[in-house]
């Protein structure tokens, strides 16, 4: 798995670095200057937890709100944290629905020159969504999906050292 810097580990380790050496420069500065006032300095334990809401806190939006998508006689909208989009049916062009798995399904809309892609709930009914739709073209990817999804599985277990003999993708490119 490709590193991030979301997970709990980097940000701990980042936090506890920062603090270190946030330390280290409190202690050398009053050191040097013994007689400078300090007196806020534990303002700068607080800044690191908030340094690192502060840009989580969009993405906490997105974890706590889930996708809302609504389809009446008159539009389809959906709407994702912060972010809205609607669209009358009757300016709707086009509409694919692309089905990778049971629980991956895409719908694909075409409206007013641009192309929004929704994720569609296992629950929802395929042929009450075609229905409203219109001409909606179903695209049938499971297979695919399942090969591209092994493959991508042999991939991280040749990675993570658990087969035996060459790796299936050089770590480096040539």
């Amino acid at each position: 798995m490709a590193p991030t810097v979301f997970g709990v580990r980097p940000v701990l380790r980042i936090a506890s670095v920062s603090l270190v050496v946030g330390a280290a420069i409190f202690i050398g500065a009053k050191l040097a200057f013994p007689q400078l006032p300090m007196g806020l300095a534990w303002q700068v334990v607080l800044a690191i937890p908030i340094g690192i809401a502060v840009p989580g806190a969009p993405l906490g939006v997105h974890w706590l709100m889930p996708q809302l998508v609504r389809i009446t006689d008159e539009y389809i909208s959906e709407q994702t944290g912060q972010s809205f989009w609607r669209a009358k049916l009757a300016e709707i062009e086009g509409s694919s629905l692309i089905v990778f798995s049971d629980e991956h399904i895409q719908l694909s809309i075409r409206a007013r020159g641009h192309v929004h892609r929704i994720g569609v709930s296992p629950k929802t009914d395929l042929h009450v969504l075609t229905s409203l739709l219109g001409s909606t073209v179903v695209h049938d990817k499971r297979r695919e999906f399942a090969a591209a999804r092994r493959l991508v599985e042999q991939i991280r277990a040749s990675r993570d050292g658990s087969t035996t003999g060459q790796p299936m993708m050089p770590e480096k490119p040539i």
